[in-house]
């Protein structure tokens, strides 16, 4: 059995030392997907690399579930990566052990004029 998934692509600009924040709906066929027994997994990479994430965020260290029906993935976190091309994903492992990767892109980060940072 062959599956059509496939990860959506949404690309993130952000400046060197700011805060990434952002908030995602989960939704299978306009329901939500509860997620209060999941762990939330963000990870950007140097290209195509296969060595260690750069920057994560999960559950907790930058990673926070809200919404009335657990299904809005919150990621606030301060971006420390040096300017620079890199790409990312956002997976979900859920208490059974599946995991789906749901976002991936390009992580682009721009130098911070202000060196007073």
């Amino acid at each position: 059995m062959n599956s059509d998934f496939k990860p959506a692509s949404f690309d993130i600009d952000i400046v060197k030392g700011n805060t990434w924040q952002e908030v995602f709906a989960f939704t299978l066929n306009d329901v939500a997907i509860n997620l209060s027994t999941a762990t939330v997994l963000v990870s950007v990479y140097k290209g195509c690399s296969t060595s260690a994430a750069l920057f994560t965020a999960t559950n907790g260290s930058g990673i926070t579930i809200l919404g009335a029906s657990n299904n809005n993935v919150s990621i606030s976190k301060i971006v420390p990566l040096d300017k620079g091309n890199y790409i990312w994903d956002l997976k979900i492992t859920y208490a059974d052990g599946t995991i789906k990767t749901y976002l991936w892109g390009d992580f682009i980060v721009y130098e911070n004029i202000n060196q007073a940072q």
